[in-house]
Formats: structure tokens, sequence, C-alpha cells
């Protein structure tokens, strides 16, 4: 679509993000799987109304079979869930079947939303982390704009 053609036209721009460079197989589908199931739930929406993006980039410990959620307020300050800045998918080896289990761990997932939305979570990192480390080395817009634009033109 020419967004250029139609002044009707005003893009939703959704506060989930997503950056699967540098993604093993696994991950990346487990990332590709977390956007498909939370892009439009009612507690993404609400954080996006308050603010708050949700954002999926790689484990730089495990980039082949783990991602990473994070929740960012428009001052890139990361909220934290149980004492950490993200919330990474779940890796175990299953003895018995001897094989390896991966889950999306959308149940934190969707907790951590409701508890950011209701106000359940609202301690946030004071200073740079490696996860806000590598949301900005993926989206370096994040570093460079001034947050507090006007886009109601």
């Amino acid at each position: 679509m020419n967004i250029n053609r139609n002044p009707n036209f005003l893009p939703n721009f959704k506060a989930l993000y997503v950056e699967k460079t540098g993604m093993g197989g696994t991950a990346s589908y487990l990332a590709e799987s977390i956007a498909n199931s939370i892009e439009y739930s009612d507690c993404i929406d609400k954080l996006d109304r308050m603010g708050i993006d949700t954002i999926i980039i790689k484990d730089s410990k495990d980039s082949e079979d783990r991602v990473k959620v994070a929740f960012i307020d428009p001052k890139n300050r990361l909220f934290k869930i149980d004492g950490k800045d993200h919330i990474k998918t779940i890796k175990k080896y299953d003895i018995g079947r001897r094989y390896m289990v991966y889950d999306e761990n959308l149940d934190a997932i969707f907790d951590a939303a409701k508890g950011i939305a209701n106000g359940h979570y609202t301690k946030k990192t004071s200073k740079v982390t490696q996860t806000l480390t590598d949301i900005l080395h993926s989206f370096p817009i994040r570093s460079n704009s001034d947050m507090s634009i006007d886009f109601n033109i």
C-alpha cells in the first residue's frame, strides 16, 4: 500500500519490536512464535497505551536456542520482573526422552505484561545493563531520538 496516496491512512505502530538478526534457527522460531502470540493481546495493547514497548531480542549468551523478552519505558529503563530485566525462553534437556525441550515461556511473558499494566511491577533498571546494551544495538534509533516527540500533527 502506498501511504502517500491515501490521506486517510494512519499507520498503527504497535509497541512490539522483534530483532532476529544473529539468532539461530530455534531462537528465530521461538521469537516469531512469541510475537505472533502476544502481538494483539489486550495486555500488550494496554502497555502500548502506557508508552511501554515489548522487545524480543536474541540472548547474547545463547543466541542459537534462546530469546529475551524485555519491557522498556520511553526513557529506556527496563522493568524488573522477579529481579531480572528480561524474561527468557525455556530450554531444558528431557532425560527420559533424550532430547532438548524448548518453550516460549508465554505464561511468564503474559504475567509480566499484566503485572506491569496493573502496577504490580514498578521497579526499573537505573543503570545500563547487558539487555539494554543489546536493545540499543538492535534498535539504535532508541538511543538517538527524543522520546517526547509529539506525533499528533
